[in-house]
Order: structure tokens, then C-alpha cells, then sequence
């Protein structure tokens, strides 16, 4: 027993296999024959399909569907084809934890696959490294396909070395190769990419430094600023405090008088309500008793009615009461005639039983005769079927004698036709030594002519060459064009995305306003009729940005909305959830006033002037109004000098320059360095315009650059496809020279080998002609063998007529008994019939005799009832004469109590007038104090606003609350000293110029990023070396496994390449200029009685027989659990057939041969035989042969 050999095949519906068929293998040689087209090679290509086989063409069809039974005249195509490959395996050679290993494969027409191990999905991948090293797979050995013998002599190399690298053990190793150098190549790209980035960071880092230490300087001063700032408004938010708390104490007193009179006036009014209670109770009570006077008289009007009804029923029971009497005693008699036909019908039921009895028994008797003559015929029967069985035999033997006979014929007739082919094929050789000389010569003027040729495609090969070469260097200088083009439009393409997310959060605006506007963006409710703020709804020039940011100040982040409505129902919803206070401008309510455009055309020709600020922006028609009344009063000039001079004629105008500097209405002058808060949203909103036009120039750039690369990368492609061309021309020309001058050598050579086959073929005709004599005698005895099969025959027929006549007899003894059963049968059926009838009319009888008394039994049961309920009657009739007494005196006592209600009810009423007139004067008091309490709210109010304007004052600028802005409280000393502290730092700010505060977290991320990618690359560069040792052991491995079964697979070749031959010698060499994992491996052959020369001068037999050769070489070396043969052996002749078997029965020790054979040499050794029949026209079927019959 093997450790792993193949144990079954199961296939449907691939290519003429329609039904499921199984075959079952064992150890030795299994063999498959048939006639030709029978489907026996289909039974290899299901096995190459199942083991993962992609190419129809290998199948023998034109695409994978091909394979899938597509049905016949009788059948309709199927939808899938399967077939399932089980091996045991219970040494675990297959790396699997199963004993026995299934492989199956699926293909449906709709295109879709399935591959199974053991019923389970999985990949091909996973079946291919299952199999792998072990001799199994469509690359292998183990499948030699009909014709493909000849393909383990393959010309190309890389076909040829398949076979030895599977024998040697290294293709493992070899994908093991392949996936570490792909691993390797993607760790140099991931290199190279990682360098490129660290170059690029490391320019970025220090510059990113500087600023990051300019910012921190910046955000300490900053700081500090904000402290000093910060305590003074707290300072100023305490004084108003102490002038609120003595507000406060004012307020108490008056609240405490408010108090006193509040509580005298609910002490009256509850003494009031208590007043009224009373007298609505009293009208209640008068009320119910009026209702309840009312339902006492209608209640005794319905009590006479009942009794009037219930005197009614009483008579009507009375009368039922005579009525149910009367039927009970007609019931009575009628029960007594029944009774004396009941005991009639009993007595004849009795006698019909015991009839039934009797007829019962005989019919057993008469059937246990009726079986033991059946019996008896089924014996003869059986008798006369084992003669009919042998008689089939001997005629199927007389049969297959005569067969045989006529096959011998046959082989006679063909063995005289090959005499007279030899004689023929003698004379053809003598006129192949004249043509010999002839084709010598113009072979030799064909191979001059191809060598011209030759030379003049490898010259223009060349031109080819340099023509590539100068496209691809246009083509490289192009596509760097490009790839700058490329990256600054992605660069620009980040700046255009990072100012779009910033714009979408409303960067640059008060946490509030920011707040505000997400809530509108994100809930309708809100949104709706909300615009935005201020500075998105205003488009303005560059260079009057910071002038319209100092000019609108914080009324840049009023939200414009449509009216007071919105503007209320968002600042509720900002208190109710605390987040922070917003100024809404609704539009409704804007009145922009005078226009003073005239004004601002009178100052045109001034110097410095620029113009009235709501002229120098660009909006919507809608928001005219808003803006002039935001803008209209204010004139944009170019520096301090010219807002000095028109500020003399423009008194009421606030004047601005280009620089932030303001000239107020009354006079004042506000300036200095200005840091811009919000002017980034104005720049923003510019920004992305411009970068817009910058993308949609670079992207017309860059298309044209796409384009002159494809026309390049065309003209490179079209280069390629005629220097392809013009390779495969060379290639082919190489070919027929190759193929000229082996046609000369074999020309050469065939003269030699003439002589030699004239003697072959003399030999030949001695040999054929004494088989003729062998088969004469074959054919005698078997005519022998047919008489006497004859005689045996006529034997058995007499028996069987014997046997005939018995059963006959015995048939007419059956149909009498048959008959008799019938009749008492029928007879018994007829008894039991009346006794059923009479069954019937007793059940029927005592049913009536049972309905009597239940109804008997129901008249008296409700005769008692009748008596019953006029028992009750009677009672209930007495109840109502009572209650209609009581209920006379009730109504006499309600009327009474009606009238001493009333009385009481009037007292109530006078009391509560004069409670109501003194409640009165107390709210006369109330008033005069909540006068008093408004003017002390009214004064406190007003400070309650300074102090919420100083709060604001904190909020706007540096987004805090009150309570958070105490946690910076701190002692500053002289206040003055601060102001001049906080000058001093504004300068000093100023000083640092522009200041990049996002560049310190870019720096911390830059930092990191930069630390992190260096660790990255010393990682890959570890995994690069790792990978490169990983492939040199892989190799070193390879190489020497390659080599020592290379040896010994040479060494095998010698041996058998002699012993098949009878002489000769033949041996493999393998070329190791280069590499031993890729150089060619040539395989030299000497026949004996020839010299040593290449495979392609060899016939088809020697051929043939030396594929065989290396074959069983490779087996020896590394035998293959199971190898499958399709007709290799069938271009060797008889002599060389019986050593190719004697060679494959040895080889049965350590494989296990499915071999598919015509030949009777090789059908000889063949331990197990399956025959592949077409019995339905293009549907294959497996017959199993059991040799040791055909033996037999």
C-alpha cells in the first residue's frame, strides 16, 4: 500500500459524460480502453480540469464552457459540469489533517467556479500548494496527455525544465522565491517614496522652527496683554456692583410694604372664597333634591307597570303546567311496543354468528391448499431459469468463439495486406536514393537565400532601436513637465479645499456667531430666513480690506436675517442652551436714511480721498439698503494726513484710512499698528476666486501635457509593435534556416539509413508470415469448442420443456382452489351484510327507546321549573307593593327639606358683598407701591447694563464669560501704570511683524511625521535586508536540490535509455554558464548502431521510446503517487511495446498507472480494466471488467 495513491473519480457533465459515473482505482495498473471517440481521453482531461487546468485549448476545446455536456438528439444540455479527484491519504503526505483528501472542481455555464477540498470552498491557489512537490499537477509528470509524450522533448526550455524542477523538489521554493522578491520590490518603492517625503520635510523643518519660536514669543506677550486688559474692565465691573447693591437694599424695603398688603389682601380673598363655596353648596344641595324628588315620582310610575306585568305571568305558567302533563303520559305508552321488538331482533343476530364462523374456517383451510400449490410451481419456476441463464451463457460462448474467429480472419487479412505494404515500401526506397542527391542540392541554395534575408531585417532591427530610444527620451522629458505641472495643481487644489473647509466652519468669527450660523446651516427651523453675517454678504478690492474691517468693527459679525421674528426665536434658543450673545440686523427694520452720494462726488477731486465706503463694495440688490445704512456715513481715504484734511468739510462723517487709522464724527483720532481679527474672511472668499482660475489653467495645462504624452507613448507603442514584429520575423527566419539545415543533415543522414531498413523490412515479412501459420491453428480449435457448446445447449432445452409441463399441471390444480375460495367468499360477504343490517335496527330501536326518556325526563324537569319561577313571581310581586308605599312618604320629606335650604343659602350672600368692597381698597394700595418699585427697577437696570457692556466688552474681545474672565483677577496697582504697560505691549507685538500662529502645531506635526518616517525607513531597510538573505538561502537551497536530482535523474536516463533500446546510450546536459535555476537543459540520444545526434534527427518511434525513457528516469528518481498515461506508447512497435510494459509492471512497486491503451501488449500487465463505451450516440459510459473472467 502506497502512502498516497489516487482512490477514486467521480464526474458529471463533463464533456460526454451526461450521467454521474464513478471509477474506482487500486494499487497495480489500471487500465482504460474503448473504440475510438468512445470519450477514454475525456477521463484524463477531467482529471488535468479538476487539478486546476485554465487553458480550453489544453482541453481540446475553444473556451472553458466547451467542456460542460451540451446535450444530443435525445438529451438536453446540462448546466454544470463536476468532478471530484479522492486520494488516500493516511501517511499525511499531503500537508491536510485528513485521512482521505477530495478535490472537486465546478464550472456552470453562467461563467461562475467553485474548487472544494473535502466539500469545502477554497482556492485554486489552495489545491496548488496542496499538491505541490509532489509529482501531482497539470505542470507535472503524473499526466502524460495523448500526443503529449513527445512534448518531455520540448524545444522551448522553460517547458522542458516544468518537469525537472517538479521532480527535483523546488517548486515550493521557487514561489517561495517569487513572493519574497515581489515583497522586496514593493519594500524599494516604499524606500524610495519615504525618502522622497523625509526630502521634502526636511526643507520644511527649519523655517517652520523660526516661526514656531516668533509665535511663541508672540502668544507670551499676548498673554499678558490680555491679563492687564482683562482686570481693568473687572475693576470697573466691581465699582458698578457696589451702586447695584445699594439699589438692591431699596428695592427689599419697598418689596417687603408689596409683601404685607399682598398677604392682607389673600388672607380677604380666601375668607371671600370660602363665602362663595358655602352658597354654591347650598344651591348644589337645593338642586340634588330637586333631581332627586323628580326620579322618586317617575320611579313609583314604573313600579306599577311591573306589577301589572308580573300578575300576567303568573297566569301563563298555569296554563303550561296542564299542557306538559298531558305529553308525559302519552309517552309512557309508547315505550312498551318498542320494547317487544327490540328482543325479537337480539335472537336473530345470535344465529347469523355463528354462520359467519363456520364459513371463516373453511376459507383458511381452502387457502392453505391454494398455497402449497404455488409453492410448488415457483420451485419449477426457479429451475427453468437457471437453464434459460445457462443457455444464454453457452449462446453468448458460441457467440464469442465465432467472433473471435472472425477477428483472427480479420488479423489475417491485415498481416497479408502489411506483406504486400512492405514489398511496396521496398520499392519506394529505392526511388528515395534518387531524389536524395536532387533535394541536396537546392536545400543548400535555400539556406544562402534565408541568410540574406537575415542580415538585411537585422540591420533595420537596429534603426528600430535607435528610433525607440529617441521617443523615450522625449517622452521622459515630457512627463517631468507633467508631473510639476501635476503636483502644483494638487498643491493649489489643498489650498483651495483648506480655505473651503475654513469658510464652511466660519473660521475667523466669535465662537457665538460661529455657533449661531451651524445651527441655522444645520436646522430649518432656525435657518430660515437667515442671510449670514455681515462679511460674507460683501464682496471688496484687496487693498480695502483692513479699512472696511475697522469701519464695520464688530458689526461684521451681525447675522442679517429677514425680521424681528427670526432674530427672537434664535436668541431664545441661544439663552435657553447659554451660548454666548449675538447682534442680528433684520431687514425689515434697517433704514439706511440719506444717501450721500452727491456728497462724495463733491470730494472726488480731493487728494487722498477714495471714496464713501458702501460705493468701494460689491453686494446683492437686497442688502442696498443694509449696507448704506452700515457704510454710508463712512469715507475711505489713503493715509492719516488726507483723513485730517477732508475731515475739516466732512464733520459728521467717521473717516478711515487704508491702515486701519479712524477719524470719529465728534473729532476724535483712534490709531497705531492694527491686527487684523477678521479681514482673513474677506481675503479668503478672494483667495478661492483666484485659485479657482489658477486650477482651471493648470487643468487645460496639464490635459495638453496628457495628450503629447499619449501621442509619444502611440508612436513608442507603435515603435514596439514593428520592432515585435520585426523580432518575430528574425525569429522565424532563424527557424527556417534551423529547420533547412536539419533538413540537410537528415538528408545526409537518410541515405545511411536506407540500407539498413531494406533489411528490416525482408526480416519483417518472415516474422508476419509465421503468425499466419499460429492463427490457423487458432481458428481450428475454435470450431471445436462451438460443437461441443452446441451439444451442451440442446440438453438444457429438454429440460425446460420437462419443467414446462409440470407447472402447467400444477396452474390448473391453483384455479380450481381460487374458484372454490370465491364462492364461500361470496357467500360469507351476503351473512355478514344481514348481520349488519340487523346491528343497524337494534342500535336504531334503542336510540328511539333512549330519546323517549330524555324527553320524558326534560318534560318533567321543566314542569318543575314552571313551578319554581311562579313561586317567585308571586314573591316579587309582594316586594313591589312595598316599595311603592315607601317611596310615597320618601318624596313628602324632600319637598320639606327644599325649603329650609333656600333660607340659609340668602344669609351667605349678604356676607359676601362686603367682603368683596374691602379686598377692593387693598388694591388700591398695591398700585401706589408697584409705581415706587418700577422707578428703583428702572435705575438698577440701567446699571445692570453698564455692567453687561462691560461683559460684552471681555466677550468680543477675547471670548470669555464673566466667570471665566475671574479666573485671570490679579492685583495691577496704580491703574495708570497698566495703561502705559499695555501701550508698551501693543508696540512691542507690533514689532514682531507678521506672525504665523499655526506654524507651532505644524511644526509639532511636521517634528513627528519627520521622526516617524525615519524609523519607518530604518525598518525597511532591515526588511530589505532580511528579504534579500531570505532569496540567496532560497537559492543556494534551489540550486543544490537541483543538482543532485539532476545527477541522478541523468544517471537513470543512461541506464534505461540502454535497457529500452537493447544498447545505445543517451544523457541529459545542462548548460550552467549563467545559472543552473534558468540554463538550458539539452537531452542527447544514441540508438544503438547510430552516432550520438539531437532528438529532432530520431523517429517518430526512437522518439517516442526515449520521452519514455526519461520519463521512467524521472520515476525512478522521484516516483509520483499516480501517473496517468493516454496512449504513449503508441507509435513503439511490438518488440519495443513488451519492454515499455515489463518496464512500466516493475515501476507498479512505488506508483500507482491509470493507463488509457489500444495495444495488447500493454493490456496484458493491466491489473484492473474499465471499458468507455458509447452505447448513446455522444454519451460516454464505464463498464467494469473483471479480469479474472476475461481470463477464463
Amino acid at each position: 500500500m502506497f502512502a498516497l495513491y489516487l482512490k477514486k473519480l467521480e464526474v458529471y457533465g463533463f464533456k460526454s459524460f451526461a450521467d454521474k459515473i464513478s471509477i474506482d482505482f487500486r494499487n497495480g495498473i489500471t487500465g482504460i480502453v474503448g473504440p475510438n471517440g468512445s470519450g477514454k481521453s475525456n477521463v484524463i482531461d477531467a482529471v488535468r480540469w479538476v487539478l486546476g487546468e485554465q487553458s480550453p485549448k489544453t482541453l481540446r476545446g475553444s473556451k472553458m464552457e466547451d467542456i460542460i455536456f451540451n446535450g444530443t438528439s435525445h438529451r438536453k444540455p446540462l448546466g454544470m459540469a463536476e468532478v471530484s479527484l479522492t486520494f488516500n491519504n493516511s501517511e499525511k503526505l499531503l500537508p491536510i489533517d485528513y485521512s482521505e483528501v477530495t478535490i472537486t472542481r465546478r464550472l456552470y455555464r453562467s461563467g461562475e467556479s467553485e474548487y472544494l477540498i473535502n466539500k469545502i470552498p477554497c482556492r485554486l491557489k489552495d489545491i496548488r500548494e496542496l499538491l505541490m512537490d509532489t509529482g501531482i499537477g497539470i505542470d507535472g509528470y503524473s499526466l502524460i496527455g495523448q500526443g503529449q509524450i513527445d512534448g518531455i522533448l520540448s524545444n522551448k526550455p522553460e517547458e522542458r525544465r516544468q518537469i525537472f524542477e517538479e521532480a527535483a523538489g523546488i517548486v515550493k521554493f521557487k514561489s517561495r522565491k517569487l513572493e519574497a522578491e515581489k515583497k522586496l520590490d514593493n519594500t524599494n518603492q516604499n524606500l524610495i517614496r519615504i525618502e522622497d517625503i523625509l526630502a521634502e520635510l526636511e526643507a520644511r523643518i527649519e523655517p517652520l522652527k523660526k516661526q514656531s519660536e516668533k509665535a511663541s514669543k508672540y502668544l507670551e506677550l499676548s498673554k499678558e496683554l490680555k491679563e492687564l486688559e482683562l482686570n481693568l474692565f473687572l475693576k470697573e465691573i466691581d465699582d458698578v456692583k457696589l451702586k447695584l447693591k445699594a439699589e438692591e437694599e431699596q428695592l427689599n424695603i419697598v418689596k417687603t410694604q408689596h409683601l404685607d398688603y399682598l398677604k392682607k389682601k389673600e388672607n380677604k380673598s380666601e375668607e371671600q372664597c370660602k363665602c362663595q363655596k358655602q352658597i354654591e353648596e347650598l344651591q348644589d344641595n337645593i338642586q340634588d333634591m330637586k333631581e332627586n324628588y323628580f326620579e322618586i315620582t317617575n320611579l313609583i310610575k314604573k313600579l306599577e307597570g311591573e306589577k301589572i306585568l308580573y300578575q300576567e305571568k303568573i297566569q301563563n305558567i298555569g296554563n303550561n303546567v296542564s299542557r306538559i302533563k298531558t305529553e308525559i303520559e302519552n309517552i309512557s305508552d309508547q315505550d312498551k311496543d318498542i320494547n317487544l321488538k327490540l328482543t325479537s331482533l337480539l335472537a336473530e343476530g345470535e344465529n347469523l354468528n355463528i354462520c359467519i364462523s363456520r364459513n371463516e374456517e373453511l376459507i383458511i383451510n381452502e387457502n392453505k391448499r391454494y398455497n402449497e400449490t404455488l409453492e410448488t410451481i415457483r420451485e419449477n419456476q426457479d429451475k427453468s431459469e437457471d437453464f434459460k441463464g445457462r443457455v444464454i451463457e453457452v449462446l453468448n460462448s458460441i457467440s464469442s468463439a465465432k467472433s473471435e474467429i472472425n477477428s483472427v480472419n480479420t488479423m489475417k487479412e491485415n498481416i497479408v495486406n502489411r506483406i504486400e505494404k512492405i514489398q511496396n515500401e521496398k520499392q519506394n526506397l529505392s526511388n528515395d536514393e534518387k531524389e536524395n542527391f536532387k533535394n541536396l542540392n537546392n536545400i543548400k541554395n535555400d539556406i544562402g537565400k534565408i541568410k540574406d534575408l537575415l542580415n538585411e531585417k537585422t540591420l533595420y532591427k537596429e534603426k528600430l532601436i535607435n528610433k525607440d530610444r529617441e521617443y523615450r527620451k522625449n517622452y521622459q522629458d515630457l512627463l517631468n513637465l507633467y508631473e510639476k505641472e501635476k503636483n502644483n495643481l494638487r498643491d493649489i487644489e489643498s489650498q483651495r479645499k483648506l480655505l473651503d473647509a475654513m469658510e464652511k466652519s466660519y473660521e475667523g468669527f466669535s465662537t457665538s456667531v460661529r455657533k449661531t450660523l451651524k445651527l441655522c446651516k444645520n436646522n430649518d427651523t432656525f435657518g430660515k430666513g437667515v442671510h449670514g453675517v455681515v462679511a460674507q454678504l460683501m464682496s471688496i478690492p484687496k487693498e480695502y480690506e483692513i479699512a472696511m474691517e475697522v469701519a464695520l468693527g464688530y458689526s461684521m459679525q451681525n447675522i442679517v436675517c429677514n425680521n424681528e421674528d427670526d432674530a427672537k426665536r434664535i436668541i431664545k434658543h441661544l439663552k435657553q442652551n447659554n451660548l454666548g450673545r449675538v447682534t442680528f440686523l433684520p431687514l425689515s427694520n434697517v433704514y439706511s436714511g440719506q444717501r450721500h452720494e452727491n456728497f462724495g462726488t463733491k470730494l472726488e477731486s480731493i487728494k487722498g480721498f477714495i471714496g464713501v465706503a458702501s460705493n468701494l463694495i460689491s453686494t446683492s440688490n437686497e442688502y442696498d439698503d443694509l449696507f448704506n445704512y452700515l457704510l454710508g456715513r463712512i469715507i475711505i481715504v489713503d493715509n492719516i494726513d488726507s483723513a485730517v484734511r477732508i475731515s475739516k468739510m466732512a464733520r459728521k462723517f467717521k473717516i478711515v484710512t487704508l491702515d486701519g487709522d479712524i477719524i470719529n464724527p465728534g473729532g476724535t483720532i483712534t490709531g497705531g499698528s492694527y491686527k487684523s481679527k477678521i479681514a482673513n474672511v474677506f481675503s479668503r472668499k478672494r483667495k478661492l476666486k483666484e485659485l479657482k482660475v489658477e486650477i482651471s489653467n493648470l487643468t487645460k495645462s496639464t490635459e495638453k501635457y496628457e495628450k503629447d504624452l499619449q501621442e509619444l507613448k502611440n508612436n513608442i507603442e507603435d515603435i514596439n509593435k514593428e520592432l515585435q514584429e520585426n523580432s518575430t520575423c528574425i525569429e522565424n527566419i532563424k527557424l527556417e534556416l534551423l529547420k533547412k539545415e536539419n533538413i540537410l543533415s537528415n538528408i545526409k543522414n537518410q541515405g545511411q539509413s536506407l540500407n539498413l531498413s531494406m533489411g528490416s523490412l525482408d526480416k519483417e515479412i518472415q516474422e508476419l508470415e509465421s503468425e499466419l501459420s499460429d492463427m490457423d491453428d487458432s481458428i481450428a480449435k475454435k470450431h471445436k469448442n462451438i460443437v461441443s457448446l452446441q451439444a451442451e445447449n440442446k440438453e438444457l432445452e429438454d429440460n425446460i420443456k420437462a419443467i414446462t409441463k409440470v407447472i402447467s399441471e400444477k396452474q390448473n390444480d391453483m384455479n380450481f382452489l381460487k374458484e372454490r375460495i370465491t364462492s364461500i367468499k361470496v357467500k360469507l360477504a351476503s351473512l355478514n351484510e344481514k348481520n349488519e343490517n340487523n346491528k343497524s335496527e337494534i342500535a336504531r330501536i334503542e336510540n328511539t327507546i333512549e330519546a323517549w326518556k330524555s324527553n320524558r325526563l326534560n318534560k318533567e324537569t321543566e314542569l318543575c321549573k314552571l313551578q319554581k319561577e311562579k313561586e317567585e313571581l308571586m314573591g316579587k310581586l309582594d316586594n313591589i307593593m312595598v316599595s311603592i308605599n315607601d317611596n310615597n312618604v320618601l318624596c313628602k320629606q324632600i319637598d320639606y327639606n327644599i325649603k329650609k335650604f333656600t333660607e340659609e343659602k340668602n344669609i351667605w350672600n349678604e356676607r359676601n358683598e362686603k367682603l368683596i368692597e374691602t379686598i377692593k381698597n387693598i388694591d388700591d394700595n398695591l398700585n401706589d407701591l408697584k409705581e415706587s418699585l418700577h422707578k428703583i427697577e428702572v435705575k438698577k437696570a440701567r446699571l445692570e447694563l453698564q455692567h453687561d457692556n462691560f461683559i460684552k466688552k471681555i466677550w468680543e474681545k477675547y471670548e470669555l464669560s464673566y466667570i471665566d474672565a475671574l479666573n485671570h483677577k490679579s492685583d495691577i496697582g496704580d491703574f495708570n501704570v497698566a495703561s502705559r504697560r499695555i501701550n508698551s505691549l501693543n508696540k512691542e507685538m507690533k514689532g514682531l511683524g507678521e506672525v504665523n500662529l499655526s506654524s507651532i502645531k505644524e511644526y509639532q506635526e511636521v517634528n513627528g511625521r519627520y521622526t516617524f518616517l525615519n524609523s519607518q525607513k530604518e525598518d525597511l531597510i532591515k526588511a530589505q535586508k532580511s528579504l534579500k538573505q531570505v532569496i540567496l538561502e532560497l537559492e543556494n537551497t534551489m540550486k543544490q536540490q537541483f543538482i543532485e536530482s539532476f545527477k541522478e535523474i541523468n544517471g537513470n536516463f543512461n541506464i534505461i535509455f540502454n535497457e529500452l533500446f537493447n544498447g545505445g546510450k543517451a544523457k541529459l546536459i545542462l548548460d550552467e554558464s549563467d545559472d543552473v535555476l534558468e540554463g538550458n537543459i539539452d537531452i542527447i540520444a544514441q540508438p544503438p548502431g547510430k552516432k550520438l545526434q539531437n532528438l529532432s534527427l530520431l523517429s517518430g518511434g526512437e522518439r517516442a521510446l526515449t520521452a519514455i525513457a526519461l520519463l521512467f528516469s524521472i520515476l525512478r528518481t522521484k516516483p509520483t503517487p499516480f501517473c496517468i498515461l493516454d496512449e504513449i506508447e503508441a507509435a513503439l512497435d511490438d518488440v519495443n511495446i513488451f519492454r515499455f510494459a515489463d518496464f512500466l509492471k516493475e515501476f507498479t512497486k512505488n506508483s500507482q498507472f491509470i493507463i488509457i491503451t489500444h495495444r495488447k501488449g500493454t493490456m496484458e500487465i493491466i491489473d484492473y480494466l474499465y471499458g468507455i463505451t458509447m452505447q448513446e450516440y455522444g454519451v460516454s459510459k464505464v463498464v467494469s471488467v473483471k479480469l479474472s473472467e476475461v481470463a477464463s
